[in-house]
């Protein structure tokens, strides 16, 4: 099927949250040649994790690990150290023509009662509104409608979502334990302006995609802020991951600032163009 010609069209929806990264760690992750934004040792990383309903290979569910801010005046560009899809065709995409450290993943909802692990959305205390994760694919008939993704079972409430990295074998791509668990946003009726947003985005840097890529999205949805989403770890990681690149820990169990949910989304993706940053005299790119 593939992605076709550019640009290419998404529409769902989507939690956008931000956090406090070390800038030591998003540098792990950010190319030499671009600058981070750095606030007394810190930069601005989080998630982006987001269920299209319609795209050029269909329905699925993505999560972007995003490191840091990179700025290149007079634009900063949230940079993704990851980017985890349930279909083979993104995958593929991301890695071949936007240059991006994409993987394979398992998006699988855990119910209310059986992820009570106390606090944040893991069961403790009466909740309400619907979860974020429950709102259905048009597609399906209920959360976690999209191939890779597992409904918590019978009906309960989606307490939280854990996000596995299911790449097969090869560059040590894959993980044995969870990315990291994300409890569930609550939604509450209410009304939200239309934003509409022209983006700039930076990516390559990869052993698929040396030279640095840029490209732009435009997006427009109804967007709102939800109370930010507590994101867990294993508490054990197995002996030869504990230093991998793919554990991502440090990134994403930042300090969390702001979570925006967009509703209603519809997004156009140019096709990328090398780039060179501004000043840049070449360097050596962190490898993905």
């Amino acid at each position: 099927m593939g992605y076709g010609q550019a640009p290419w069209e998404f529409s769902g929806r989507a939690l956008y949250q931000l956090s406090l990264v070390r800038v030591e760690e998003a540098r792990k992750y950010v190319p030499a040649e671009l600058p981070l934004v750095n606030f007394l040792g810190w930069t601005l990383g989080g998630f982006y994790l987001a269920r299209y309903d319609a795209s050029p290979v269909g329905a699925f569910d993505e999560c972007v690990a995003l490191a840091g801010l990179a700025w290149n005046w007079p634009t900063s560009c949230a940079w993704a150290a990851r980017v985890f899809v349930n279909n083979k065709e993104a995958r593929d995409h991301g890695i071949s023509a936007v240059g991006l450290p994409s993987r394979l993943a398992a998006f699988s909802a855990l119910p209310e009662l059986a992820a009570a692990r106390g606090g944040g959305g893991g069961g403790g205390g009466k909740r309400r509104g619907a979860s974020w994760w429950d709102v259905p694919h048009p597609r399906s008939t209920r959360g976690g409608g999209a191939q890779g993704s597992a409904a918590g079972g019978a009906g309960a409430p989606t307490a939280a979502l854990e996000l596995c990295n299911s790449e097969p074998g090869g560059r040590g791509r894959g993980l044995e334990g969870p990315v990291c668990v994300i409890d569930m946003p609550r939604v509450l009726a209410a009304w939200a302006p239309k934003i509409q947003m022209s983006l700039p985005s930076f990516s390559g840097a990869t052993p698929d995609h040396p030279p640095l890529l840029k490209y732009r999205l435009k997006l427009t949805a109804f967007v709102r802020p939800l109370a930010p989403a507590r994101v867990s770890f294993p508490a054990e990681r197995a002996e030869g991951e504990r230093r991998s690149d793919e554990v991502l820990d440090a990134v994403l169990g930042g300090c969390p600032l702001l979570c925006l949910a967009f509703d209603g989304m519809r997004m156009e993706v140019q096709p990328p163009e090398v780039w060179q940053p501004r000043g840049a005299t070449g360097g050596t790119p962190a490898a993905a």
